[in-house]
């Protein structure tokens, strides 16, 4: 349905965590604080009350909600998009159910999981992204100070009741997931006390029994095979017909622009937005590139005309025999610390069409240290999990030396893509040296190369120190990635890899335990916890953000505290065992505690 990116707009009246700001809401339960015959809600609440259409008196939809009884094997699942250019980090989706006769003081639902999907559920190529139906999520459960109630007018009058109780409850997502953008699905299952029937209220718009757009889904597992269904209400009264619906949820968290803004790192590039494989419009044989586009050229040395470079790519292909993988390095500064959410590198297949990307698969390995040396040891990613993100049109054909040793013309058959691979969740990188390797896949599974860094005039770069990885039976060998050269008295040179490291940079938090600037400190309490930790921000001057992350560096939640307050609570229930770091970071720097979660 048509979905609305509200950032601090509340769906009802209840507040919700002070760090979180509302990604995304599927729309509202609430149709106001009079029924339509006329009767006023209990003081400080609004009715939730069921539709007909504007003119239609004959008809009304018959359903109040919706079941995803976790213990009858019932789901229910909706839609929604994280806009281009942008990146959410959700902390948490929260519903509005209930049970009907159940308590007014005391939220009956116990228990709440939830999945993520990259596609539709049910459909070829879905998979869950994030959840699983076995972990309780169950964070809070909030008052929506609403009661769900029928149409009490048309087509036959019911005198609206307060048996119906909504409450919005919320699934923590621990460790905090990072989405790029697309379109998602949320699906979700719930229990209440003695696992008693319930129910959730879909998108309640006055005067419409649907929305444009409705498509939320039922889902029924028996034998292990889930079947998912349209929801829609069959509608009451004379001349009914069937509608679809759109069930009503929210997407907490934040939002920031990975591949949008200037990156932290830009491999070879003279500048964080200069290109690092871009010789110019122009070949050195003086053939134009095509218009709006620019040639990556192999180079040879000024003032050398004999020899130049011989490859124009190197090969990250996981799919052959050895498999094969590229590595770079770069450094996060002294005194900064940076939460990275992307790379993306520079590749392409010969031959391949222009549009769209050949590229399938993407996969990442962050390490501290250099691969394949004693004490390297990987802190974010895998060789097979697939983070490939956006892949756009860099705009960039890369050809051979087109006058030296030997001219030749140069073509546009090496289309040039940039292929972000997602960080998810995002890692935290303290100052140091850290590598990147990569390895890909294209459509049919053919050859395909990465760009190398390309500087006019010059076959390699100071320091440069790439690496390629061979694996087979399980064992990776790394070596030096070099370019033999073509023509007469042609020596190897050493190549460097382009390309971007994306994310936010901060100051580096002081020593764990130690004042801030401006005397700021950070107290955790309790130490261990099960739970929850709360934690006091002393002489906080304005907001501070919070990350917080394991022993790896890998972030596993985040928040903030807001300008005005000193406070928040960090929930850990979910979290396995260990040792944390909590940063606390300001305007002018930052502060750190550890957390133990036993």
């Amino acid at each position: 349905m048509k979905k609305l990116f509200l950032v601090f707009t509340l769906l009802t009246s209840a507040t919700f965590s002070s760090w979180a700001q509302q990604l995304f809401t599927n729309g509202s339960i609430l149709t106001g604080a009079t029924s339509k015959s006329g009767v006023a809600a209990p003081t400080g609440t609004q009715w939730s009350e069921v539709q007909n259409d504007t003119g239609n008196t004959a008809v009304a939809n018959t359903n109040s909600g919706y079941t995803a009884n976790q213990s009858l094997s019932y789901q229910l699942a909706d839609d929604f998009v994280v806009p281009a250019g942008q990146s959410w980090t959700v902390s948490s989706f929260n519903f509005f159910g209930y049970q009907t006769g159940a308590g007014a003081t005391t939220s009956p639902f116990t228990e709440l999981y939830i999945q993520v999907w990259n596609g539709q559920p049910g459909t070829a190529g879905a998979t869950v992204v994030f959840g699983n139906l076995t972990t309780n999520r169950l964070g809070t459960s909030t008052d929506a100070a609403a009661y769900r109630i029928f149409n009490s007018l048309y087509p036959t009058a019911a005198a609206p009741t307060t048996t119906r109780k909504v409450w919005e409850v919320a699934a923590t997502v621990s460790p905090a997931l990072v989405l790029p953008a697309g379109t998602y699905w949320i699906s979700w299952s719930s229990n209440v006390t003695a696992n008693a029937t319930h129910f959730f209220v879909p998108v309640t718009t006055v005067g419409a029994r649907t929305q444009t757009g409705a498509n939320a889904l039922q889902g029924v597992t028996a034998s292990g095979t889930t079947t998912w269904t349209a929801l829609t209400d069959a509608g009451t009264g004379t001349g009914a017909t069937t509608v679809n619906q759109a069930m009503a949820f929210r997407v907490l968290g934040t939002t920031t622009t990975p591949s949008a803004g200037t990156p932290l790192f830009n491999n070879g590039a003279t500048s964080l937005t200069a290109s690092s494989i871009a010789t110019g419009a122009t070949s050195k044989s003086g053939v134009a590139a095509p218009t709006g586009t620019q040639w990556s050229e192999v180079q040879n040395d000024t003032g050398n005309t004999a020899v130049a470079n011989t490859n124009s790519g190197y090969t990250a292909s996981q799919s052959l025999s050895p498999s094969l993988e590229l590595a770079d390095d770069f450094v996060v500064p002294a005194g900064q610390s940076w939460t990275v959410n992307s790379f993306s590198f520079f590749g392409y297949q010969t031959g391949a069409a222009a549009t769209p990307s050949p590229f399938a698969t993407l996969s990442i390995r962050v390490w501290r240290g250099q691969p394949g040396t004693a004490g390297a040891t990987v802190v974010f990613g895998d060789a097979t999990t697939n983070r490939l993100g956006t892949s756009t049109d860099a705009l960039t054909y890369r050809v051979f030396n087109s006058l030296y040793p030997t001219p030749a013309a140069p073509g546009t058959t090496r289309k040039v893509w940039e292929v972000q691979a997602t960080v998810a969740p995002a890692v935290v990188l303290t100052p140091g040296t850290y590598w990147v390797s990569w390895s890909s896949t294209v459509t049919g599974g053919g050859t395909h190369f990465y760009v190398p860094v390309t500087t006019v005039g010059a076959r390699t770069q100071t320091g440069a120190n790439a690496l390629q990885g061979s694996t087979t039976a399980g064992v990776t060998t790394w070596t030096a990635l070099v370019d033999a050269g073509t023509g007469t008295g042609a020596t190897s040179v050493n190549q460097a890899m382009a390309f971007k490291v994306f994310g936010t940079t901060g100051p580096l938090a002081t020593r764990v335990g130690q004042p801030g600037p401006d005397g700021l400190s950070i107290q955790a309490s309790p130490v261990p916890a099960s739970d929850a930790v709360q934690i006091d921000l002393d002489h906080l001057k304005g907001n501070a953000q919070l990350l917080l992350t394991d022993l790896n560096g890998r972030l596993v939640w985040t928040g903030a505290v807001p300008t005005g307050r000193n406070t928040a609570t960090v929930p850990v229930a979910g979290l396995a065992a260990g040792i944390y770091l909590l940063e606390a970071r300001t305007a002018t720097g930052s502060v750190r505690a550890r957390l133990v979660k036993e």
